[in-house]
């Protein structure tokens, strides 16, 4: 498992955040209970899935710094309500739908996150099942947080291209998708709107890095 500063620097790159910011972010997360106690340095504590799920949803929800406790708070019990699931229902192989079994209706946002960052972590393999799954280029995962009023948006899309390859994508098709949502939201922060997206390329990054 991999320290706490390469999960950061990991992160801080793929999403293209300063990583002292990050680092900022991931501080007052432990100070709060959300990641695993510990120095950094050489006596840093290993990093596990749940660790790495609440530092994304730490740095993806949270506006400041300072917010990071109660972003933690408002997110990680935030409830999965399906919109869209075209997958057939009967399909049982992980490898053909490995979120089926993760999207459960009502699965908290925190555990999702953590168990998807499991499928995205290579084990007794090169690549692990999300990036395999993700090969095809015309797929697309994206996960998108909104704030100040806590909601989470998954989706899983497939960009039909057209025989003409100097054409444009002809459409993009929600192949999964849904909400992450609360009860009564308690009063926001701040009135300002913000909306911030991430793809199946972070959770992989996490997952490489949690398995050095």
């Amino acid at each position: 498992m991999a320290s706490i500063g390469k999960l950061v620097s990991a992160i801080a790159e793929i999403e293209g955040l300063d990583e002292g910011a990050v680092k900022l972010i991931a501080r007052y997360a432990r100070e709060a209970g959300y990641i695993s106690q510990g120095s950094y340095g050489p006596g840093a504590a290993r990093m596990t899935p749940r660790d790495a799920a609440h530092l994304l949803i730490a740095v993806n929800a949270s506006a400041l710094a300072k917010d990071v406790a109660r972003t933690l708070k408002d997110y990680c019990g935030l409830r999965w309500k399906r919109q869209k699931w075209l997958v057939d229902d009967e399909l049982e192989d992980a490898r053909d739908d490995p979120f089926k079994s993760i999207f459960a209706e009502g699965a908290e946002l925190a555990r999702v996150l953590e168990d998807l960052i499991l499928l995205a972590t290579p084990i007794f393999q090169p690549k692990s099942i999300l990036e395999e799954f993700f090969l095809d280029d015309r797929m697309r995962m994206t996960i998108e947080w909104r704030r100040p009023y806590p909601s989470v948006s998954f989706s899983v899309t497939c960009i039909d291209y057209p025989d003409n390859e100097d054409e444009k994508p002809i459409h993009e098709e929600i192949e999964q998708g849904g909400f992450f949502i609360s009860g009564p939201a308690s009063q926001p922060l701040s009135d300002r709107v913000d909306e911030v997206s991430i793809s199946h390329r972070t959770l992989i990054a996490v997952g490489k890095v949690l398995a050095i």
